[in-house]
């Protein structure tokens, strides 16, 4: 059996971290924490990651520049799915989010149930065909 797919986490609230990487690794993904942008790109450059969830509003780097900077990392390789999970819902920040190429836009307190399903869509869609 092949290698578990990789989820990096990217959000300052410490209490979200441990609810998203519990919910997820119970589905038996690996789950990879970053609590601001900077962390989170050091990941995503040195790892292989088969998805990204990101907070938009954190200190340092906002989720939208740590997404344009996850674009530029990976264009010319492959696409990864990224899920915005914000506390925001604001029209204009989902549209800001889809001229950014989000694959996903989750409002805090998002369900369990609400976020398996949508990792599992965009992890599905982003497997090469066998």
């Amino acid at each position: 059996m092949g290698s578990k797919q990789r989820i990096l986490v990217v959000d300052d609230d410490q209490t979200i971290l441990n609810l998203v990487r519990i919910t997820l690794e119970h589905e038996g993904y690996e789950v990879i924490l970053a609590q601001d942008g900077q962390i989170a790109l050091d990941h995503y450059r040195k790892e292989q990651i088969d998805l990204a969830i990101v907070d938009i509003a954190m200190p340092v780097m906002d989720g939208y520049e740590v997404i344009q900077e996850m674009h530029k990392i990976t264009a010319q390789t492959k696409h990864v799915p990224i899920v915005i999970l914000s506390a925001h819902d604001q029209e204009v920040m989902r549209d800001y989010a889809s001229e950014l190429g989000v694959d996903a836009y989750l409002t805090k307190p998002m369900t369990a149930k609400q976020l398996k399903t949508h990792v599992e869509r965009l992890i599905g869609e982003a497997r090469p065909a066998p």
